[in-house]
């Protein structure tokens, strides 16, 4: 469930962190390996820079992927890129981002998201926590 409350700064860089944390430890013996957890595919480099990626069900062809990228610093922050499997998403307005029927973003193109390569970069650090916090609770 997401909390009624906006996110603050200090919540959302705890969400990041904890997830920070979680790919270290989960690949401190297998760096540069990857792993799959239910829909996601999980992998971190010998410089222990991690991708977490999501996968879309077998018989689904359009949809979009989300990817979860921290540098090696440990003060990396996370970043966020949604990755359409389809040429027809908006480009400009409002992006919003649901699950499970419910809002938990709505981004400005151009303040809070912007195009980049394949996919579209959010750039609002309490969007990121907010999807962070439904990924630990789907």
């Amino acid at each position: 469930m997401i909390p009624a409350a906006p996110l603050t700064a200090p919540l959302a860089a705890t969400f990041a962190a904890m997830l920070a944390v979680l790919p270290l430890t989960a690949f401190a013996e297998e760096r540069g390996s990857l792993r799959t957890f239910n829909d996601w595919m999980i992998g971190c480099d010998n410089g222990r820079a991690c991708r977490a990626v999501s996968l879309l069900p077998a018989n689904v062809m359009e949809g979009w992927f989300l990817s979860l990228d921290r540098d090696a610093a440990a003060t990396a922050p996370v970043s966020l890129t949604l990755m359409p499997q389809t040429d027809g998403y908006p480009r400009s307005g409002n992006l919003r981002i649901q699950a499970s029927g419910v809002e938990i973003a709505n981004l400005a193109f151009g303040e809070d998201v912007s195009p980049q390569d394949d996919g579209l970069v959010v750039r609002n650090r309490a969007a990121i926590a907010a999807v962070i916090v439904v990924m630990k609770t789907a």
